[in-house]
């Protein structure tokens, strides 16, 4: 169905082919004339058939098209906001719906990557041990949104191995989230590289491939 919607006219073109091959090959296999009368008649008869399709098959891509902006759109969004307590560092991402339907089952992963890392959709760092970190959040109604917090222990070498280099902007991060709405699966992946940190509060970030919204 996706296929179809985005060759809308390519497909109506098709349709519109195999109807007229298929009208020609009943004209011929059943003597045309002497079953179906005057062929101008036949011909009218065939056009309306091809109009009623057209139409038919155009309402239905309608529908379908309709039906994909009638949604939950969850995505993070803004910069990272930053808490510290002691050793504990908070990474605090913001997660929106900005759809038109709430979304279930909303799950949050975060994926930490170095600057020289390759990042696809499903790998993991070699660089950043227990760099995937979980949430979840059973609904998330439309326009509103909720906090993934991503947690680092100064003490712990990995965790303040991967602050400093996040101060120093050579890290990227792959978030991935996932929900369900009306019986369908999807998923957002978004990646972003995370620039050199000059204040303590947020971080900002700038989007790179791989990107995904399904």
């Amino acid at each position: 169905m996706k296929w179809f919607r985005r060759h809308i006219i390519l497909t109506n073109l098709v349709l519109i082919g195999i109807e007229i091959s298929v009208a020609c090959l009943v004209w011929f296999i059943f003597e045309g004339r002497q079953t179906f009368g005057p062929l101008n008649t036949y011909v009218i008869v065939c056009l309306s058939v091809v109009i009623a399709s057209i139409a038919a098959l155009n309402s239905l891509l309608a529908s379908s098209i309709a039906s994909d902006t009638q949604r939950p759109f969850i995505y993070t969004a803004d910069s990272i906001n930053v808490k510290r307590v002691g050793d504990q560092i908070r990474l605090i991402f913001n997660i929106y719906n900005s759809g038109s339907l709430p979304g279930k089952d909303v799950n949050t992963d975060i994926t930490f990557f170095d600057k020289d890392e390759e990042i696809t959709e499903e790998n993991l760092s070699s660089k950043y041990e227990s760099e995937v970190v979980k949430s979840e959040s059973s609904i998330l109604f439309p326009n509103s949104k909720h906090y993934h917090n991503f947690i680092l222990d100064l003490s712990q070498e990995n965790d303040l191995k991967l602050w400093n280099n996040i101060l120093q902007g050579t890290t990227k991060c792959r978030i991935r989230t996932t929900y369900t709405s009306l019986g369908r699966k999807h998923i957002t992946i978004q990646t972003e590289e995370l620039a050199e940190q000059e204040w303590a509060e947020e971080i900002v970030t700038h989007p790179i491939p791989p990107q995904k919204w399904e």
